[in-house]
């Protein structure tokens, strides 16, 4: 495999990263947006419907409870930076796409590539990849495996093979391959 289809591949595994961290961010801060709004609107409902009655030493205490809740769920998503984060995944997903269509454009010329191309393209890769390194480097290792097999699948069809260990990415069983995490072809137990 060459280096611009490798290029093409890491890109692919990375959109897909950046688009499931972009899915939690999101969902995460709209859990914490629903709740800065409905917090406050359950507490005024009980504490109205409460007035007067022995339940409402109880709603004051959930309320106190509530907000606290609240209060930490708001400290987390602006000390976890998420609107920043999450900004910053979308980008990333932008140059990715543009990337991989760079990628497959240079791997249709139909005349041998030149150095300079190569190198070119390889220098704005290697931008792109560093950035991604630092949006994704809390990444657990089985999530990036995985992002690597549906690459694989997305760029070569279904023929493909991981270049590290030749093991199918359509026919995913455990394993040890450092990059796809399939078993490879020639572990025990394996044709």
């Amino acid at each position: 495999m060459n280096d611009v289809e490798q290029k093409e591949i890491d890109a692919i595994g990375a959109r897909i990263l950046h688009k499931a961290s972009l899915s939690r961010l999101r969902r995460w801060s709209t859990v914490a947006d629903v709740l800065a709004l409905a917090v406050p609107i359950v507490y005024m409902t009980f504490r109205y419907l409460a007035k007067g009655t022995p339940l409402a030493g109880g709603v004051e205490n959930l309320w106190e409870l509530l907000a606290a809740a609240l209060l930490v769920i708001i400290v987390i998503k602006l000390v976890g930076r998420w609107p920043d984060k999450a900004e910053q995944h979308s980008r990333l997903i932008g140059e990715n796409i543009s990337l991989i269509t760079q990628a497959r454009a240079l791997r249709r010329k139909p005349q041998p590539l030149s150095d300079d191309t190569v190198y070119a393209f390889s220098l704005l890769a290697d931008s792109i990849e560093k950035q991604d390194h630092d949006s994704l480097s809390g990444m657990p290792a089985d999530e990036r495996k995985n992002a690597y097999r549906e690459a694989l699948k997305e760029f070569g069809g279904p023929d493909v093979e991981c270049p590290v260990c030749h093991a199918s990415p359509w026919f995913y069983t455990k394993g040890t391959c450092e990059a796809c995490g399939n078993r490879k072809p020639t572990d025990k137990g394996t044709t």
